[in-house]
């Protein structure tokens, strides 16, 4: 199965980017996909694991090591992957990356390489970006960037208090609406 980490947005920022979501679904007919899961940021790529109770484990002493604190999301943004006969592109919200995102990204490499044998996964590393997606899609590389410049046009930067993280799971496959929700865990007060 493969698991996913992922922070919480709280219930106003979640209720203000699922009407960008819904705008984008009634609008420009893009999947629900990103829709299933709460709204998040994954602190890493998803990561394959034989078993659940060992990365549960992982998670909760994981959860139990985090302060709240503040994220900020500073605009639209898209990313374009080519592989192979492959278009995919990603429109996301991009925050604003700072020491505690990047650490946290880092423990869990780290953690998880050291005491479960996981290795990173496709961008993890430096490279990593922080993001919360909004829609996916495939051949429609022009389409999304309209979509960009539509939602950047009167994008308000927008901060929001992390307090939750959940893990997510899927028994079968790293496809967008193929997780589910297993576990949401609240973060210590500052």
């Amino acid at each position: 199965m493969y698991v996913c980490f992922a922070l919480l947005l709280d219930h106003d920022i979640h209720n203000r980017i699922r009407k960008m979501v819904h705008q984008l679904i009634s609008t420009h007919q893009v999947g629900i996909e990103t829709a299933l899961l709460p709204q998040h940021v994954s602190l890493k790529q998803s990561f394959f694991v034989p078993q659940m109770e060992e990365v549960e484990q992982y998670f909760d002493h994981f959860a139990a090591r985090i302060r709240s604190f503040s994220i900020t999301f500073h605009a639209v943004d898209l990313i374009h992957q080519k592989r192979g006969d492959t278009d995919t592109q990603v429109l996301w919200l991009d925050i604003q990356e700072d020491r505690e995102l990047r650490g946290l990204h880092n423990r869990l490499n780290q953690d998880l390489s050291r005491g479960l044998q996981i290795p990173n996964s496709g961008f993890d590393g430096d490279g990593y970006h922080f993001h919360s997606t909004l829609a996916y899609g495939s051949g429609r590389y022009e389409e999304f960037q309209a979509m960009k410049n539509e939602l950047n046009s009167s994008f308000i930067e927008m901060s929001c208090e992390i307090k939750e993280i959940a893990m997510f799971y899927s028994m079968d496959a790293l496809l967008p609406g193929r997780f589910i929700t297993h576990k949401i865990l609240p973060l210590h007060e500052k």
